[in-house]
């Protein structure tokens, strides 16, 4: 199985599994103790972790690329 296939099932189960959390969560009221700030806070948070997780990839990649010209 190629790296990319494996990455693409990851990233394909990740999101079903956000998803369903989040179906689940609204489904059977597990965020009704919850203010909508504390929602909207803990989406930018987990937004902001993703966003730093995917610079940090493309930051490696680039790094690790033979043809980068700040490469030593």
């Amino acid at each position: 199985m190629s790296s990319d296939l494996r990455n693409s099932i990851r990233l394909w189960m990740g999101a079903l599994l956000v998803f369903g959390l989040f179906w689940g969560g609204l489904h059977f009221k597990w965020f009704d103790g919850l203010s909508k700030t504390w929602i909207g806070d803990i989406g930018v948070g987990l937004g902001a972790v993703n966003l730093a997780r995917l610079f940090w990839g493309l930051w490696q990649r680039r790094a690790s690329n033979p043809n980068n010209p700040n490469g030593s």
